[in-house]
Parts: C-alpha cells; structure tokens; sequence
C-alpha cells in the first residue's frame, strides 16, 4: 500500500473495474486476505461498510478471508457484509510430527 489512507480493498477493485470495462458481463470480485489487524489508514468499520456498498453498487462485490488464530473480525466482517460477500476463516492445521523408519522428523503441513 503505498499511502495509508487507501484501504487495501480499493487497490484491488481498482484491477477489478479495469477487468470489468475490458470483459462486461462477467462477476467480479475482490477477496481481501489479512491477519484481521488493521492498525494503518482507514480502520473505522464505519468507512469501511461504506467503500463496501460503493464497490457493490459498481457491481464489484467482496469477501473476506481471516488468517491465524487470532485475527480480529471487526473490519473483515463489515467489508464481506456490505460487500455482498462472504467473510471466511482460515486456521492453520499442523500435523503432529512423526518420525520415518530412519528417525528423521515428519514435516508439518497446512491447510
């Protein structure tokens, strides 16, 4: 993000809209990924719902993905609302590791 002020959902609509005006009549989406910790710009849920209904009135709707465990929801959840998207959940699952019949550890693996 180069200016703290822009919310990161605005740069990718902005490739959203250029994709719309090149291909009309398809579905357009953003899918915003974050740790759920807004701490830089626009933080307010407020403007946030905002920016969200103005995507889905241009016809760019978004979702949200959670990732950790311990992301807050108040941002990513109002996007996805608004939005006339989804707000999703992704949390790590890790393997226990084990060990081959050479002693060597198994690796962990995600999800």
């Amino acid at each position: 993000m180069s200016d703290y002020q822009t919310p990161p959902v605005h740069k990718g609509s902005e490739h959203v809209a250029r994709h719309m005006a090149q291909h009309p009549g398809t579905r357009n989406r953003v899918l915003l990924l974050s740790d759920g910790h807004a701490n830089q710009g626009v933080t307010e849920p407020d403007l946030l719902a905002d920016t969200a209904v103005g995507l889905r009135n241009r016809g760019i709707f978004t979702s949200t993905v959670g990732i950790g465990l311990d992301y807050s929801t108040a941002q990513l959840d109002v996007l996805a609302e608004h939005g006339g998207g989804m707000m999703h959940r992704m949390v790590p699952f890790i393997l226990p590791n084990r060990h081959d019949a050479h002693g060597a550890a198994g690796r962990a693996q995600s999800c």
